[in-house]
C-alpha cells in the first residue's frame, strides 16, 4: 500500500505541511466521490437531507459550490473549512455555523451531494452542479428549508 504523499516521512516531506493547511486530503476525496459517480452513476437520487437541499437550492442560479477554509482566523472554529455558494460575481454564502458541529453538518451535507452524483470537480476546492443536479436544486421549495437557510451568512 502506497500512502499519499500527505502521510509519507517528515523527511523530504515539505509540502505535504502546505497541503495540509489547504485541506488538500479532505477536497480531494470529495472530488473522488465525484469522479466516483461520473464513471458509475447512480440509478437513482437518494433523498437529500435538509443542509444539502439548501446548499442545492441556494446553488440553483450560478451552480458554483466552493470548500475553502480560512487560515488567517484566530478562532480555530473560524478556520475550518466550509461550504461556500456563488451567488453572483461578488457575492457567496457562507455555510459556517455559530457552532463548528453546524459546520461540520453543512460539509456532511456537500460531501452528500457530491456522493449522490450531481455535483462535478472542476478545480482546486471548486465544484458546480451538473444537469441534474440543476434541475433539482429548482424544484426545492426554499420555504421548506428557510430555518437551515437562515444559518448561512451572506459574504460580499
Amino acid at each position: 500500500m502506497t500512502l499519499p504523499p500527505y502521510l509519507g516521512t517528515v523527511a523530504g516531506s515539505a509540502g505535504a505541511w502546505d497541503d495540509l493547511t489547504a485541506s488538500v486530503p479532505t477536497i480531494v476525496a470529495m472530488a473522488q466521490l465525484c469522479a466516483n459517480r461520473l464513471i458509475d452513476p447512480p440509478e437513482s437520487l437518494p433523498e437529500l437531507g435538509d443542509q444539502a437541499r439548501a446548499i442545492l437550492v441556494s446553488a440553483q442560479d450560478q451552480g458554483i459550490i466552493e470548500i475553502k477554509g480560512n487560515n488567517s482566523e484566530f478562532e480555530s472554529s473560524r478556520r475550518m473549512i466550509a461550504v461556500y455558494v456563488e451567488i453572483d460575481s461578488n457575492t457567496q454564502l457562507m455555510f459556517r455555523g455559530k457552532t463548528p458541529e453546524i459546520t461540520i453538518h453543512f460539509l456532511d451535507a456537500f460531501r452528500e451531494l457530491c456522493s449522490s452524483g450531481i455535483i462535478i470537480h472542476h478545480l482546486g476546492g471548486e465544484f458546480s452542479l451538473n444537469t441534474a443536479g440543476y434541475e433539482l436544486a429548482r424544484s426545492i421549495d426554499k420555504n421548506d428549508i428557510s430555518e437551515i437557510l437562515d444559518q448561512a451568512t451572506l459574504v460580499q
